[in-house]
């Protein structure tokens, strides 16, 4: 990853108290980035990226985590 690298979430500003208290937000599609691939000429090429959060266990210890 470098400087040229462009990460597009799809809330709005009025959403982000909702996405934290429900911890979920709507998500783009494949067809979505096919559009932003298609419609802006400056982008080469896009990837998906997945955000779970999951409570894991240790020995005793329990910790919350944020799987990517």
């Amino acid at each position: 990853m470098g400087s040229n690298l462009l990460m597009v979430c799809p809330t709005r500003p009025d959403d982000a108290k909702k996405i934290e208290i429900t911890g979920s937000s709507p998500g783009l599609t494949n067809e979505d980035g096919l559009a932003i691939l298609r419609e802006c000429p400056s982008i080469q090429n896009i990837a998906c990226e997945v955000t779970l959060k999951a409570q894991t266990k240790y020995l005793n210890q329990d910790w919350d985590a944020s799987i990517t």
